[in-house]
């Protein structure tokens, strides 16, 4: 029996970053980016579009920070698992995007290998 693509949506306005997590899923046959935001509002419109099964969120973008598009994002895309990635260091801030909705808040500097693997966690 053929085991179900996670697709993953990655919200980050670094596009190294951005390539660097894409490459790095692309080596999990099980994972599938099916799209990439490089801000809040864009992030909106592509998990509304898309329907990922988790959406790997920046919080510090620019046009819609990621805290401010979590609640929309969870509204059009309601069955979507959110990973916040987050250059804050803020047990505040962690706290607030769990209470928006995410599951999982990761600091970036996390190696590429454990964000793969709570995304498949999340998805799981």
């Amino acid at each position: 029996m053929q085991q179900t693509q996670v697709r993953v949506l990655l919200c980050d306005d670094t596009e190294d970053l951005l390539m660097m997590l894409s490459l790095e899923f692309g080596f999990h046959p099980e994972l599938e980016v099916v799209g990439t935001a490089p801000n809040g509002r864009v992030a909106i419109d592509k998990a509304g579009e898309l329907q990922p099964d988790v959406i790997v969120l920046d919080l510090a973008m620019p046009v819609m920070d990621g805290l401010e598009a979590l609640p929309e994002i969870r509204r059009v895309a309601p069955s979507a698992r959110v990973v916040i990635l987050s250059g804050f260091q803020s047990a505040t801030m962690e706290t607030k995007a769990l209470e928006l909705g995410a599951c999982l808040y990761l600091e970036k500097g996390t190696h590429l290998a454990q964000i793969v693997e709570a995304v498949r966690n999340v998805a799981a």
